[in-house]
């Protein structure tokens, strides 16, 4: 059969998924595999939770495509975003009085992250943008040049103004000339530079500078989102940290496309009022997306499911504990494996296929191995599929 699939990378997984079930897949070429990648912590509560193929199922006998622009009234969107406004209410705050917020909705976490640099642009008299090293934040044009890597920025350079982000490395000074941006744009948790956590107390200092500078706060909850990190959102972990802006993307769906930005209405207003038209999305909030994704905001909520995660957290780096081969970083279940730099990154994810689990590198840290299992696993499970990954590590030794 001619394969007539364009491909972006010349190393494709070429695995044939035939059926899935739980949080398995049940592949072709490997059998039975655990999925230890949720696509890319899309899937948190697996693949087959019931709640959600209920309510996907019964909106799409309702309707499947509506103007969504905001201009109609669509009951799974109204009720997603008083969920989500509702949620961030206490954390979304300006110059530390809480705001009422809305919510906009669009199909990805990309397009959350341009959402937000353009809300940032029309709501402030600053132009420019901060972002971290090693942070992430989409591959369209515009989320890209908040990506230092030159990798994936450098081919494109010519059509980024040059200058339009500042980066700052985590830990440093910000130095004092940023004070004239729009806004800082930041992940609590850098997935793609390897799953490395942001520490608190500078994580406060970056908030505490940006309101002393009126910079706007753009925090990043598109992978950290919904459970990942053992709290229902990894702002739940960062007490002292006041964002003006959420993104959201990947769970948020439960499987379907769907991303969110969510701040003040004061702040929508800048487009709404000022700036009407300056931003749409044809699929952005649509009805199946939105009916599947409030069961995942609702599931990934309960208490009993993040205990899980965080006995899950524990078990995993018992298996890990004094592994002479590779460390276990991240919060919750979302996990990164660094490897010695004298293991082969992609013999290990070979073997770990071999040894029936599902996994893949993060693409910044090239020596890291991203671990992100179902969060409604059983902490056996868990931990019994976690051994399964450094058994492969250790056949990977030369």
């Amino acid at each position: 059969m001619v394969d007539y699939l364009a491909r972006t990378n010349p190393w494709p997984y070429d695995i044939t998924v035939e059926r899935v079930e739980g949080g398995s897949y049940y592949t072709r070429e490997y059998g039975e595999m655990f999925d230890m990648a949720c696509g890319i912590a899309v899937n948190n509560l697996g693949h087959t939770y019931a709640p959600i193929i209920k309510a996907a199922r019964k909106s799409v006998s309702s309707y499947r495509h509506i103007n969504v622009y905001g201009e109609f009234n669509i009951r799974e969107q109204l009720e997603y975003a008083e969920l989500l406004a509702e949620r961030f209410s206490t954390l979304t705050m300006a110059n530390g009085t809480a705001e009422e917020n809305r919510v906009w909705f669009c199909t990805s976490g990309t397009e959350a992250n341009e959402l937000a640099m353009k809300l940032a642009t029309l709501s402030t008299d600053k132009k420019g943008f901060i972002a971290l090293t090693g942070g992430f934040h989409g591959r369209t044009l515009g989320s890209l040049s908040l990506t230092q890597k030159e990798l994936y920025r450098e081919p494109f350079s010519w059509m980024v103004k040059a200058g339009l982000t500042a980066w700052v490395e985590p830990g440093e000074k910000i130095p004092d000339e940023f004070k004239n941006r729009s806004a800082f744009f930041m992940e609590l948790v850098q997935g793609e530079a390897g799953v490395v956590p942001v520490s608190p107390e500078w994580a406060k200092y970056v908030s505490d500078w940006c309101k002393e500078n009126e910079v706007l706060l753009v925090i990043d909850e598109v992978q950290t989102g919904f459970g990942r990190t053992g709290t229902h959102f990894v702002l739940d972990q960062y007490q002292d940290v006041y964002p003006d802006i959420v993104t959201v993307g990947k769970a948020l769906g439960g499987g379907y496309p769907l991303g969110a930005v969510i701040s003040s209405t004061e702040r929508f207003s800048a487009i709404s009022e000022k700036n009407p038209f300056t931003h749409l999305s044809t699929f952005g909030g649509n009805p199946i997306s939105c009916a599947a994704g409030i069961e995942m905001f609702k599931g990934t909520a309960k208490k009993k499911l993040l205990q899980n995660v965080m006995d899950g957290n524990v078990l995993a780096h018992n298996v890990f504990e004094d592994f002479e081969h590779a460390k276990l970083r991240g919060l919750g279940l979302m996990l990164g494996l660094v490897l010695d730099d004298s293991i082969d990154v992609d013999t290990v994810v070979q073997n770990v296929w071999d040894n029936g689990v599902f996994c893949g590198r993060v693409l910044y840290g090239s020596n890291t191995i991203r671990l992100y299992p179902p969060l409604n696993s059983s902490p056996s499970n868990i931990y019994n599929k976690m051994w399964r990954v450094r058994e492969a590590v250790e056949k990977s030794v030369k």
